[in-house]
């Protein structure tokens, strides 16, 4: 039997690693902003729609509000360097390094989208929970779209091509799997 303790919840511990994201927006002067975010999950409200929970009192939060729409851009190991950088940049700076960023807008939405991220998402906000220092948004999926090198035939596509940059409590990693060990079909 595993021994098992007690954790403190007050400590941002975070249970298991998450995928992280680059939620894209444009502020109200069309100007691109793009935050880190990685609580999001799926959900049915009667079609397939994602739950995105943003802490705090960001630009990329206050833009969301204001606009209801927004990109989500997976975050791949290859992106890291950018997401390192934006990590340790403050009001000004970060928006430089936006400008140097290469992203286009939405095909369906006014939402900016990163050109080098493999997997991104355009989203309408149908409903907003608003928590103790949290906001739940969710989001009607407008766009899904995929690079055609991590699509399989039967239209899944491979995780572990898709190197996803994953976040648990203050680090980073990314997926070091060889082999899938099963599955449903």
């Amino acid at each position: 039997m595993l021994e098992k303790v007690n954790i403190d919840l007050k400590s941002k511990f975070i249970p298991h690693p998450m995928q992280l994201f680059l939620a894209g927006t444009y502020d109200t002067k069309g100007k691109a902003d793009f935050g880190l975010f990685c609580w999001i999950n799926y959900c049915w409200d009667e079609e397939l729609s994602l739950l995105v929970c943003m802490d705090g009192d960001k630009l990329t939060k206050k833009n969301i509000m204001e606009t209801k729409s927004f990109s989500l851009n997976l975050v791949t190991k290859s992106m890291f360097p950018f997401v390192e950088e934006l990590v340790k940049k403050l009001g000004k700076e970060k928006i430089n390094l936006f400008s140097k960023t290469s992203f286009e807008n939405g095909d369906n939405l006014f939402v900016p989208v990163l050109n080098d991220c493999p997997f991104q998402y355009e989203l309408q906000v149908k409903d907003v929970y608003h928590l103790n220092g949290s906001d739940i948004f969710v989001c009607k999926i407008i766009s899904a779209k995929i690079s055609k090198d991590l699509l399989f035939e039967d239209g899944s596509y491979d995780l572990i091509k898709s190197d996803p940059l994953l976040v648990s409590q203050n680090d980073f990693y990314n997926i070091c799997i060889k082999n899938k060990i099963g599955g449903w079909k």
